[in-house]
Order: structure tokens, then sequence, then C-alpha cells
């Protein structure tokens, strides 16, 4: 849990399109994350953050704040060179400003995502991961669309001492 104060917080006003300081902000709330390893092979992750903003002296409400966010893991090593990990993130709703726009309020989202890692001979790793898998449509900014389903293909090669 955290309980934190600010005087003089620096923020930007888009109305004015200055930057200015809010006299008094207290931000309260939570982090909660654990994991499980079921197996050897098998390891479960969660994590959540609750956080309450009040701005003391205003009604301005902070940009790109929201209440809460989380999410949950996976991980599998499926033999010993081969690696998965799924996860999923959720972000609640937030207020966002843009000059074109004003102030707005970005609706919540979730998005699932994969990895597998390859690990090959001559510390080569061959990585397969897929983005926003369930191809989810948000913004995390105004004007700023999230990039749809996406398919990411690396190889990696370790070299120096320790190549096996």
């Amino acid at each position: 849990a955290f309980q934190q104060h600010f005087e003089n917080l620096i923020d930007f006003d888009f109305m004015n399109f200055k930057t200015v300081n809010r006299s008094q902000v207290d931000i309260n709330g939570i982090d909660i994350s654990g994991g499980y390893d079921p197996t050897e092979s098998v390891s479960l992750s969660a994590h959540l953050t609750y956080i309450d903003i009040q701005n003391l002296n205003s009604n301005v409400v902070l940009n790109q704040r929201p209440n809460f966010r989380g999410g949950v893991g996976l991980s599998w090593k499926i033999s010993e060179e081969l690696s998965s990990h799924l996860s999923w993130q959720y972000i609640d709703e937030r207020i966002d400003t843009s000059i074109p726009t004003g102030q707005r309020l970005l609706p919540s989202y979730s998005k699932l995502d994969a990895a597998f890692t390859w690990s090959l001979k001559n510390s080569v790793q061959l990585n397969l991961a897929i983005d926003n898998l369930n191809d989810s449509s948000y913004e995390e900014a105004i004007g700023f669309p999230a990039t749809g389903r996406r398919v990411r293909l690396s190889i990696q090669k370790s070299v120096g001492k320790n190549d096996q």
C-alpha cells in the first residue's frame, strides 16, 4: 500500500498550453503481485494496482492515470530447448487530453500477448512473439491507435566466454 502527498506537482495544462504546478495532490493506492510455481516447468504470476488521485485544490483530473491496471502471466518450459509465455493485461479507462480533441475519456482495454523461445546449439535463440493476440482495438493516448495483432521473429546469438 502507498500514500503520497505532492506539493507543486508539475503538470501540463492543455487549455493554456503551458506547464503548471498543481498545489496539492494526494495519491493513495495498493500494488499487489505474486507468483506460484505449480510444477518445475510451469509458473503463474499476477499483478494488480489500484490508485486514487485527489487534486485537493482543483477539480482538474490528471491525465493518463487509470484507477486500475493489472494482469496475469503463464510461463511454461515445454522442454529444455523450448519455452513459452502467455500474458494478459488490463488497463482501466483514463482521461487524456490533446489540442485537437480537448479532454476525452479513453475506454478500458485488455490485450493478450504470447512468446516462444527456442534455444538452439551454439548459444543461438530463436524468438517468436505475437503481440495483441486478441487483436484489441484501443488507444494508449489520444490519436495513437495501438497496433493490431503483430508477429515478431528474431534470432539472438550470445558470444563470449560462456558459449555452449
